[in-house]
């Protein structure tokens, strides 16, 4: 498991909403208080310095923590969870992820869960047994047709590839659906939209 005070640009951010959940759970309710565990170094680094800068969707610090009181109350208490590195390896074979942009891109998109870290080989330290053995040495055809995969998703009811990225954080795509369609699919592929709403070819 990587620590919290380890390298900052290894350690990803929570996202907007457990960020504030997060700060609201260990009593950090005012202003004042966070910038005191900025300057004492007591913030962990799962956190952003300056929420200000790193997310799009503050617009102040009252209305950062009504975010974080109203998480609570729909979801509960956020659990920091730091995935181990097994923990991650297995995600990274059942996305079959083969380049270093590959996961980085799925870090990005939260498909390996909040916490994964970007540079894993920074983040696991010894742990890291480099990249060639991190990463799927190939794709396998296990996947089904595109028009199946299309069908698949108009039964999920999916409407954006927003929809398509948050069932795969869920856990609820199958192992024969592949997590980047447009990937797999290249020789067929024209848009999500046309993915999802459109025509079979």
């Amino acid at each position: 498991m990587f620590s919290s005070k380890g390298n900052s640009r290894s350690i990803p951010k929570l996202p907007f909403d457990a960020a504030a959940a997060y700060l609201v759970q260990i009593g950090v309710d005012k202003i004042q208080d966070f910038k005191s565990m900025v300057k004492n170094k007591e913030l962990p680094s799962v956190i952003p310095r300056d929420p200000d800068a790193f997310y799009e969707e503050y617009i102040g610090w009252r209305d950062f923590m009504d975010v974080g009181k109203n998480y609570i109350k729909e979801h509960g208490p956020y659990e920091l969870q730091e995935p181990s590195y097994d923990d991650i390896k297995r995600r990274v074979i059942e996305l079959e992820i083969v380049t270093k942009k590959e996961y980085r891109e799925a870090v990005k998109s939260s498909l390996l869960g909040d916490l994964a870290p970007l540079h894993p080989d920074k983040a696991f330290g010894d742990e890291f047994e480099g990249w060639s053995l991190f990463l799927v040495r190939f794709k396998s055809d296990k996947y089904l047709s595109f028009e199946e995969v299309r069908q698949f998703a108009k039964d999920m009811g999916i409407k954006s590839s927003t929809q398509w990225v948050e069932m795969c954080r869920r856990g609820e795509r199958p192992a024969n659906i592949p997590a980047w369609p447009e990937r797999h699919y290249r020789d067929k592929w024209v848009g999500w939209v046309n993915f999802l709403n459109g025509k079979p070819r």
